[in-house]
């Protein structure tokens, strides 16, 4: 997420802008004839997923694939995803991470030092993901994940669609409330209240 240290930014992506051709293209040289029908899981209640998994359903029309949105309760999504039980694509949302370590480590990292959620078994990540810890100088471990947001975007084992904006309103009687790029409420202890 761009407020998080260490971002890459979105035009250094090598794959950040939308290519329909060039989709149809990749499709065609592995040999994957359309169309294709797939399952999109996404979790009830989670109104802006939700609303992406439409957006995302509609974008794959347009390359010959065809995805139906199927939500399921957190608890069974949280099942299925943590024990490796997907076997489809799924929507999912992160926050509350304040440094690439935390993004990044258990998501991609092989086990048994991470989790590896996406099965992605990748030496090389791990070996970089190991190397950004061996450090507390920040230019250098951000170079590392700079080398690492270049690997996902080029290798896919996961799609980050967006990074939400985090939005608050407060009267003016609110003094010293400032939010944290986690999302979460860090900091409240020197909010209060004048006159």
């Amino acid at each position: 997420p761009a407020a998080i240290w260490g971002a890459m930014p979105p035009e250094q992506n090598p794959f950040f802008k939308r290519d329909v051709a060039k989709a149809k293209q990749l499709l065609q040289e592995g040999a994957v004839t359309t169309p294709i029908k797939l399952t999109l899981r996404s979790i009830v209640g989670y109104s802006a997923l939700n609303a992406a998994a439409q957006v995302i359903v509609e974008n794959l029309k347009e390359i010959g694939i065809s995805a139906e949105i199927q939500q399921v309760d957190l608890g069974i999504w949280i099942d299925e995803f943590s024990n490796r039980k997907l076997n489809t694509f799924t929507m999912n949302s992160w926050g509350g991470f304040i440094d690439p370590d935390i993004l990044y480590y258990n998501h991609f990292h092989k086990q048994p030092g991470g989790r590896d959620f996406r099965r992605w078994n990748n030496d090389e990540i791990s070996a970089l993901l190991d190397k950004g810890r061996t450090t507390v100088d920040q230019v250098e471990r951000e170079k590392v994940y700079l080398q690492v947001q270049k690997m996902v975007a080029e290798q896919c084992p996961w799609i980050p669609l967006y990074s939400a904006d985090i939005v608050s309103a407060q009267t003016k009687t609110v003094q010293n409330f400032k939010v944290h790029p986690s999302g979460f409420y860090h900091g409240l202890r020197y909010v209060g209240i004048s006159g």
